[in-house]
């Protein structure tokens, strides 16, 4: 299932908000509504 999500702004561990995920296996928190699964891969397109 793929998922279209517009985001602004990522958060790491310690909720700092961050660009981008600093390695493939960091885990990021999404400000969204919608449950999004544990085991997701995310990936930025950019049209």
């Amino acid at each position: 299932e793929v998922l279209k999500i517009e985001l602004e702004h990522l958060y790491n561990d310690d909720l700092e908000q961050i660009d981008r995920a600093r390695h493939p296996r960091q885990k990021v928190f999404l400000p969204w509504k919608e449950e999004v699964p544990e085991s997701s891969i995310l990936r930025r397109v950019v049209n």
